[in-house]
């Protein structure tokens, strides 16, 4: 049987019976299965306008006396182009190379060719005269396939600039975005860089107030601490330290794990009970060292009226203890007095 291959609808080969490298062999380069690339000189647009004519009407195209250059020497082929329908096989075609004879030729010049043709006979003239015939259709075809093959890839490239333009103009457009968008980041880090400077002068002002009136509650000489919701310490005033054993690292510490220096056992309920029902307690408190102070617990009110924990103060009393007790003494001195006189 002749050889032939079998090509799929991309004409890229699946399989190969027979000899073919007389009229197919691999092309320089990386693998190429397509089989109008494979085809040796002379067979590769009859090979190609045979294909396409075979894919279009779906039948057996013939192309007899075709030659092929291989080698440096010339074949003649007959080439049968056959469309398949069966699976697996349903699209693929097959093509066979079956070899024939090479017409016979003469040479000379333009005379020598009409002498030559004038002595042979009729059947030999017209003989050659189809050879010539298919040669001439043969080249046309070589040419019709060519122009197809330059449309196309005319068409190929064509598409090929239009997505090119498209990429070009989706970049720019992305280009745009992406320097609005470093503008809008630019002007936004400004306006963040302007907030932080306003922020950091708001805390630099707030640190200052903070001190003076720390400063000023300190001059006071009352006692002052500062309680959140939590009934954690917040601020005290130095006077404070008398009284309940804080130091500046007790900030942020809940006031019951902190010692006092009272005889009063009911701190931390008097400040839950304040914190509860925000009706403030005022009671006279004494130290263990025998200092006596005025207490008072009060829910702590902001500007808005919002309860953010509770104030503890407490004043020194002693002078008005130290007068109530000379005071009581005196009383008990004036109420002796008349009957010690009636015993004299």
């Amino acid at each position: 049987s002749p050889p032939c291959v079998i090509v799929d609808n991309n004409w890229e080969i699946v399989y190969i019976h027979g000899r073919t490298g007389k009229y197919l062999e691999h092309a320089q380069g990386e693998p190429n299965l397509r089989v109008s690339e494979m085809a040796r000189e002379g067979l590769r647009h009859v090979l190609s306008a045979a294909l396409r004519r075979a894919g279009e009407s779906k039948e057996q195209v013939r192309e007899n006396g075709v030659q092929v250059r291989t080698n440096g020497d010339f074949a003649w082929v007959n080439l049968r182009v056959e469309p398949l329908h069966r699976p697996p096989l349903k699209d693929c075609h097959m093509i066979v190379f079956e070899e024939t004879q090479a017409p016979e030729q003469k040479t000379g010049g333009k005379q020598a060719i009409q002498n030559e043709s004038a002595r042979l006979p009729d059947d030999e003239q017209a003989r050659r005269i189809v050879t010539l015939e298919r040669e001439l259709e043969n080249l046309r075809e070589d040419y019709r396939s060519t122009v197809e093959e330059l449309e196309t890839t005319n068409e190929e490239l064509k598409s090929s600039n239009e997505e090119l333009y498209s990429s070009n103009e989706e970049l720019q457009s992305t280009n745009e975005e992406l320097e609005s968008s470093r503008e809008e980041l630019e002007s936004l880090n400004e306006e963040l860089s302007t907030v932080n400077n306003e922020l950091h002068n708001k805390i630099t002002e707030t640190e200052e107030a903070y001190g003076k009136i720390t400063e000023v509650l300190n001059n006071t000489g009352i006692a002052i601490v500062f309680l959140d919701n939590e009934l954690n310490v917040r601020r005290f005033t130095n006077e404070a330290n008398r009284l309940i054993n804080l130091i500046d690292k007790d900030v942020g510490r809940p006031i019951e794990h902190i010692s006092h220096n009272l005889e009063y056992d009911r701190l931390i309920q008097n400040i839950r009970q304040v914190l509860k029902h925000l009706s403030p307690v005022e009671e006279e408190i004494r130290t263990r060292d025998g200092h006596w102070y005025r207490m008072r617990i009060m829910a702590h009110r902001t500007g808005k009226n919002i309860i953010e924990g509770v104030v503890l103060t407490f004043i020194n009393i002693d002078p008005q203890k130290q007068a109530q007790n000379e005071m009581e003494k005196l009383g008990e001195k004036t109420a002796q007095s008349p009957s010690d006189q009636k015993d004299q």
